[in-house]
C-alpha cells in the first residue's frame, strides 16, 4: 500500500469508531431525557 491508501485506512477506522462513539452518546442522552421526563427535571 502507499501512504495515501493507508491514511484511508486510519481516516475509515476513526470514522467507524467516531460513528459508535455516537450512538452511544445518544443513547445515554435518551436515558438522561427520560430521566428528567420522570422527575419533573
Amino acid at each position: 500500500m502507499n501512504k495515501l491508501q493507508d491514511a484511508r485506512l486510519v481516516i475509515d477506522a476513526i470514522d467507524g469508531e467516531m460513528a459508535r462513539l455516537f450512538k452511544a452518546r445518544m443513547a445515554a442522552s435518551r436515558m438522561a431525557a427520560e430521566y428528567k421526563m420522570e422527575n419533573g427535571l
